[in-house]
């Protein structure tokens, strides 16, 4: 499995982040980095869990869209997301309150598959090409942009 974590201090309240991310429309959402093209709501749930969203931004060069699927909430602490496609990647994005205007946002990405003998070739295969060295700095810096650009637009 390759793991992916970025870790962004913004200088807001935990809740005001969460509450960002779950009522993101494209217009919120392309505003937040110039990256981003478009996001729709493909499917909301009254609890937002099950809640299927589509994400289009352009990283490093590469159009990278998904469908999401919120698989787990823990309210202003956790959104996690798997995304629907052939391949496991999941996105979680956790909240790690340090003071009523400091929050810690931990972007994790783990893209592969959790059971050693099955990721093996596979994922070798993934970390060469789909998300090489070079891809894997890219996106990095891509989650620290949206986030101190989140940290202005929620001025």
């Amino acid at each position: 499995m390759i793991q992916l974590l970025t870790n962004i201090e913004v200088k807001k309240n935990a809740g005001l982040i969460y509450k960002f991310l779950l009522t993101l429309d494209r217009e919120k959402y392309c505003q937040w980095h110039p990256a981003h093209k478009d996001f729709e709501v493909i499917k909301r749930t009254e609890q937002e869990l099950g809640s299927i969203l589509y994400f289009k931004e352009i990283v490093d060069g590469t159009a990278v869209k998904y469908k999401w699927r919120i698989i787990e909430l823990t309210e202003n602490k956790l959104v996690k997301m798997r995304a629907l496609y052939f391949y496991p990647v999941y996105l979680t994005i956790a909240l790690e309150s340090l003071s009523e205007n400091k929050t810690i946002v931990h972007h994790h990405l783990d893209i592969g598959y959790r059971v050693k003998f099955l990721s093996l070739i596979p994922d070798w295969v993934v970390g060469h090409t789909l998300f090489s060295p070079k891809k894997r700095k890219s996106q990095q810096q891509h989650a620290i942009e949206e986030y101190t650009n989140l940290e202005h637009l929620l001025d």
